[in-house]
């Protein structure tokens, strides 16, 4: 890049040294006017005017990386929006292309090329003009790509520090944000004087992702005015970011409009702001950052449930906000967004986002019920604002169109009321907890249906796969073979015994298949095997009974004339085998049964029944915890309207 051009000051002839050819917008340090940059001349008539009071912790100077590539800042644009005040930074890379890192309420992105924006005629500008927030719009190149209109801000009031670019200052703009679901983000910048629309891409950044270097340490601007209905002195911390205040004499509220406070004839009571457990302008210190609470809101919802909740409004040394949240002793910690969902329609029951499944939990609009301290957005204009809670525990995603703000995400996460305590450093005691909160975390939170499915299926596979394993090596060694042991009409017990039964496994089973051909009567199997080494006995009994009839027309039966048993843990060693049959005499012959029973006996066999237990016990388990489930789900949607 050639030398840059040293240029007079049309007002006091001080010299004026462009950094850049295409910034477009610089002042003079001697006068501090502010002239319009073009083709190396300056142009007379901005309105744009100075930034003196530098309170941020970003400054000209400032140095960063984006995409592996180092910038500069050199100077910015803070813009006063209709419930925000932005700041659009210009960055020099090292290829000297300019760019944007917009700034404000510790959200960060980057617009780049912004010499090279796509410069529109009136048909969008008409369109634009005409639309409203959460519609649908097209822009030219990209028509099968819809997006959805997510802020439409009036600039009331242009200021800069150092050098900058911007499309143009001298005319009433309008800028609109729009994302889609892709993921990608514009901002337009609409003028009404000519109609022409600049539209660029925008991109979500991290701080930590921008390795911002040159910082300054933040000062604690504010401003000062006396109270219109007391005369008491208020002084507004965080000025111009704060965009709304309460007395704390009489409890007034007022809203920023351009750079002064107006008036909203709104009174809240201040007497009970004395009992709050967190005090406005105590200090907390979450996961090692500081926070200062600036304000105070109690909130209700504007339907039957009219849940009431309490809002702790935190601000950081580089203006981030966040939002300590409380329903009945459950507590959220809540900040904007800037990389966030993209919805077509809010009333979706649910979305998937970063690998995680958010349900809809709450849909409400809401009533400012008590006010304190001062606030981020013009807190007292927003009876209209519609709020949509997705959870998926312990987070939660927060949806808010507002009729002057747009739509805002928040995001929040479940926080501990004894953090709480200790990242202020309380002693008074915090609300008793009521109930399930909406993102309590739970054991089962992170158990799905699906993988509730899954591991019963796993587990019933690993199951019988180790059955069938076992089973493999099971010799089924018979004993006994299949037999038929006869009975003498004169007695109702017959005795037999079998010896030198060689079981040779360390322990084992022995099956017994026992079958009699009863009618209406019963037959009983009893046994002993008794080991001729050491004497130890193992006894057996099983009975065989069947009963059938006809009552009233209809058949009936019921037991079974044979049965199939194990009897287990049987040590190695020589066995004799003693078995005893005994019948029902009298029935069993009167109903001609056959005077005979069958036996087979066998060693070490599979058992059936272990894989029937063993699944049953497994069971237990899944319909455990899919009842758990249901129950804990029950419990969080108490308090949801779905």
């Amino acid at each position: 890049m050639s030398s840059p051009s040293i240029l007079s000051c049309l007002a006091c002839a001080a010299p004026i040294v462009p950094v850049h050819p295409m910034v477009n917008y610089v002042h003079c340090g001697t006068c501090f006017r502010v002239f319009r940059h073009e083709d190396g001349q300056l142009q007379d008539g901005s309105p744009c005017t100075i930034i003196f009071q530098h309170t941020e912790r970003m400054q000209v100077g400032v140095k960063g990386k984006w995409q592996n590539q180092h910038f500069t800042v050199i100077g910015r644009c803070r813009l006063y929006l209709n419930e925000s005040v932005f700041n659009y930074w210009t960055i020099v890379f090292e290829d000297q292309s300019l760019a944007w890192l917009a700034e404000g309420y510790g959200l960060y992105f980057i617009v780049p090329d912004v010499t090279r924006a796509t410069i529109l005629r009136p048909g969008l500008y008409d369109e634009l003009q005409h639309a409203e927030t959460g519609d649908k719009i097209t822009f030219p190149g990209e028509k099968d790509q819809a997006y959805i209109l997510e802020q439409i801000q009036s600039c009331h009031k242009t200021e800069m520090d150092g050098q900058a670019f911007f499309p143009d200052i001298d005319y009433a703009y309008t800028v609109f944000e729009a994302a889609n679901t892709k993921g990608h983000s514009k901002t337009a910048f609409a003028y009404k004087k000519d109609q022409r629309v600049f539209l660029y891409d925008l991109l979500p950044a991290r701080p930590e992702e921008l390795a911002l270097s040159g910082l300054r340490e933040a000062v604690a601007s504010k401003k000062e005015f006396v109270c219109g209905v007391c005369d008491a002195n208020i002084q507004v911390k965080n000025y111009p970011y704060a965009q709304s205040c309460i007395c704390d004499s009489c409890g007034t509220g007022y809203y920023l409009e351009g750079t002064d406070y107006k008036n909203s004839h709104q009174k809240f009571p201040q007497n009970r702001i004395m009992d709050l457990p967190i005090n406005i302008g105590g200090t907390g210190n979450f996961n090692g950052t500081m926070y200062i609470v600036h304000g105070y809101a109690e909130k209700q919802e504007k339907n039957i449930y009219k849940a009431r909740w309490r809002e702790y409004y935190l601000l950081q040394p580089n203006s981030r906000y966040a939002v300590l949240s409380e329903f009945d002793g459950h507590w959220i910690f809540v900040q904007e967004a800037s990389d966030a969902p993209v919805l077509t329609n809010p009333d979706i029951a649910g979305f998937d986002y970063k690998d995680k499944t958010f349900t809809k939990y709450n849909r409400y609009q809401y009533t400012l019920i008590n006010a304190s301290g001062a606030f981020p957005h013009n807190i007292l204009d927003n009876q209209e604002t519609m709020c949509y809670e997705y959870v998926h525990p312990p987070q939660v995603w927060i949806y808010e169109k507002d009729r002057n703000d747009g739509i805002r995400w928040f995001i929040g996460e479940h926080i501990e009321a004894s953090s709480v305590k200790k990242a202020f450093g309380l002693t008074k005691q915090l609300p008793y907890k009521k109930g399930l909160g909406a993102v309590t975390p739970l054991p089962t939170d992170h158990i799905s249906g699906q993988s509730l499915f899954t591991c019963t299926i796993v587990g019933f596979l690993f199951l019988l796969l180790l059955h069938l394993g076992i089973g493999a090596g099971k010799t089924n060694q018979v004993l006994v073979p299949f037999q038929t042991i006869p009975m003498a009409d004169t007695s109702d017990v017959v005795s037999v015994t079998f010896d030198n039964l060689v079981l040779n496994k360390s322990s084992s089973n022995v099956n017994v298949f026992v079958a009699a051909n009863v009618q209406n009567s019963w037959f009983e199997l009893s046994g002993s095997l008794i080991n001729k080494n050491n004497g130890n006995e193992y006894s057996f009994s099983q009975g065989v009974e069947y009963y059938a009839g006809v009552e009233d027309g209809e058949s009936w039966s019921e037991g079974s004339k044979s049965e199939n048993f194990h009897v287990a843990s049987i040590p190695s060693g020589n066995y004799i085998l003693q078995l005893q049959g005994t019948r029902e005499h009298s029935i069993w012959n009167n109903n001609n049964n056959t005077n005979e029973f069958q036996v087979e006996v066998k060693y070490d066999v599979g058992e059936a029944s272990n894989i029937l237990w063993a699944l049953g016990f497994m069971l237990i388990w899944p319909i455990g915890m899919a009842l758990l489930i249901r129950y804990n789900n029950e419990r969080r949607r108490n308090n949801s309207a779905f």
